[in-house]
């Protein structure tokens, strides 16, 4: 229950504008390994291979527990689904003229299939599949990784077909603390 209250309230402050921000230089790498690092014994538990391939040491201005969160989201959502292996990587890129910092969670589990992925980052929504009635979400990750997303005037979309795995894309502008404001 305390989960589930403890998700209502971070969303309810990030919907609203109330959830404190705070968008610092950070070495956006370090971050993803500290969050990843958390996940390792889940990881085990499942039996799924958790790895990650990216920058290092190159400093961005985001808010760097609310990364942690957004990882921590994608990469446990991935390890419930994965069949053995999740694979997190990061990169810069230029798309349309704009340099974006590139964050994928990818996973090799069953896949979604384009009708569930229209509801997927709507709240209280759980995508079920054969087998999967052990676990008992909230609903609210996604959506709340999507609000995140929206603070760092980023955009999170899913790549994915049936059968073939899920990716999550994260895409974050290359952001600097004077361009920063906590309004939207």
């Amino acid at each position: 229950m305390h989960g589930i209250v403890s998700r209502l309230l971070d969303l309810s402050r990030l919907e609203s504008g109330k959830a404190k921000v705070e968008f610092v230089e950070s070495d956006f790498g370090q971050v993803i390994q500290e969050s990843v690092q958390d996940l390792k014994g889940i990881a085990e538990q499942n039996q799924t291979t958790l790895s990650t391939k990216g920058f290092q040491n190159q400093t961005v201005c985001c808010d760097p527990l609310m990364l942690r969160q957004l990882v921590t989201n994608l990469a446990s959502n991935a390890i419930r689904f994965s069949n053995s292996d999740v694979a997190i990587c990061w990169d810069k890129k230029s798309i349309d003229d704009q340099e974006v910092i590139e964050l994928r969670v990818k996973d090799d589990g069953p896949g979604i299939s384009q009708e569930d992925q229209k509801r997927l980052f709507n709240k209280f929504v759980q995508i079920k599949r054969k087998g999967d009635a052990a676990y008992k979400g909230t609903g609210l990750g996604l959506v709340i990784c999507k609000e995140i997303m929206k603070l760092h005037h980023g955009d999170i979309f899913i790549e994915s077909k049936e059968g073939q795995g899920a990716t999550f894309v994260c895409r974050f502008p290359q952001l600097h603390e004077d361009n920063l404001t906590q309004e939207q």
